[in-house]
């Protein structure tokens, strides 16, 4: 079926930000709305640091895989070939294959809101522990971290501090981002939120006790 080209704003209250939703069917558009202003509230619930953003906040659709593969080369000129879902820091836009899960739409959002909300440092522990945790997605991530840990894959926190981007196993780098931001947002949340620099290797013991305790 023919999809149709919606480009909708959906403001409630002036609680939320409302949101641009392109290339979205009526239904599917509707069911979004709802599930990401929900979102939203809840977002600023478990990250009070970040401040709201001034406009509402856009979400791209695409029908397939190649057609996802084409928006990230052509808009963004990078290489998506192994996501299925994105934001750019560029375009301040939530890229997305059609049919992905709640949780992915609400990783993307993440995203969004604490790039526009002020909490936008680059690391990748950083940007993708945040999204992680806000999936709430906890016990895939947690068995995966503790398989990394048993089977010794997981990186020293003085070299993964410094990444910017996922490592050889990205689903290992995931987990570990996870976990590195759970442990700072239980232990040193101030000093998670403060944008000062964060060196990392001064937690490996502590980290790697949390790790531990999570069992």
């Amino acid at each position: 079926m023919r999809r149709t080209l919606l480009l909708l704003v959906l403001l409630v209250g002036g609680c939320t930000s409302g949101f641009v939703i392109r290339n979205a069917t009526p239904e599917r558009v509707a069911c979004m709305q709802t599930f990401l202003t929900q979102e939203e509230t809840r977002f600023f619930t478990v990250f009070p640091e970040a401040r709201r953003p001034a406009g509402p906040l856009v979400f791209v659709m695409t029908a397939s895989y190649a057609e996802f593969e084409a928006y990230g080369r052509r808009v963004d000129k990078v290489n998506v070939g192994w996501m299925i879902s994105y934001y750019s820091p560029m375009t301040k836009e939530a890229v997305i294959i059609a049919g992905v899960p709640d949780r992915i739409l609400s990783h993307e959002l993440a995203h969004q809101l604490a790039d526009l909300g002020g909490l936008n440092r680059r690391e990748f522990w950083f940007t993708e522990g945040l999204a992680t945790n806000f999936e709430q997605n906890d016990d895939r991530l947690w068995a995966r971290l503790l398989e990394a840990k048993r089977e010794g894959r997981l990186l020293p926190l003085d070299v993964f501090g410094s990444m910017t981007g996922a490592g050889v196993d990205p689903l290992d780098s995931y987990a570990e981002a996870w976990g590195v931001f759970r442990y700072l947002l239980l232990t040193h949340r101030t000093l998670l939120f403060s944008g000062k620099p964060i060196d990392l290797a001064v937690y490996q013991q502590d980290f790697e006790r949390f790790i531990d305790y999570l069992r």
